[in-house]
């Protein structure tokens, strides 16, 4: 029997729910989509059923979540030399309907982070397809990032799935 060492999580609010099982699951089938108009349409029209079905509804963490992968969308159309296109207009205009609902919640509702009872409730939850998609994505993140690079929310959240111990975390 081996002795697994405590492991304290340095975890910020606004990057730790990003962890949710469901929302990376939404965030992975977005992957791939957003370089077509048709795509983005897609992508977009998923995530406002996220907003409005899964979970009991819209919520200043969902909004959050949303708002943070339309930046990233974003920063790739920079990248990709894609602002201004029709695709781009569409996320802007998805990202000023975001900005505006979580002015409404952000004094009002704290971001979520899920306790790790429940995230692997919502993990389990998952197809096994949509589990390893996730994880595969989520690790080759890890890898990219240098060791000394601050990321103890996506560490906390691949222990949890992994199955390996938790023992505390500690908000920023």
């Amino acid at each position: 029997m081996s002795i697994m060492q405590s492991k304290v999580y340095r975890l910020q609010d606004h990057k730790s729910c990003q962890y949710d099982p469901i929302w990376q699951e939404v965030r992975i089938n977005c992957l791939g989509h957003w370089n077509t108009k048709e795509g983005v349409i897609k992508n977009l029209k998923r995530l406002i059923e996220y907003l409005a079905k899964i979970g009991g509804g819209i919520n200043r963490t969902k909004v959050w979540q949303e708002l943070n992968l339309m930046n990233a969308v974003r920063m790739g159309y920079h990248g990709q030399g894609l602002v201004g296109t029709d695709m781009d207009k569409l996320v802007i205009e998805y990202q000023t309907q975001l900005s505006a609902k979580y002015k409404k919640y952000s004094a009002n509702e704290p971001l979520v982070i899920l306790s790790p009872e429940e995230t692997l409730k919502r993990w389990n939850g998952l197809s096994p397809i949509s589990r390893q998609k996730i994880k595969d994505n989520l690790s080759k993140r890890l890898k990219a990032h240098s060791e000394s690079e601050y990321r103890d929310d996506l560490r906390r959240f691949l222990d949890i799935i992994n199955g390996e111990y938790v023992d505390e975390w500690v908000p920023m």
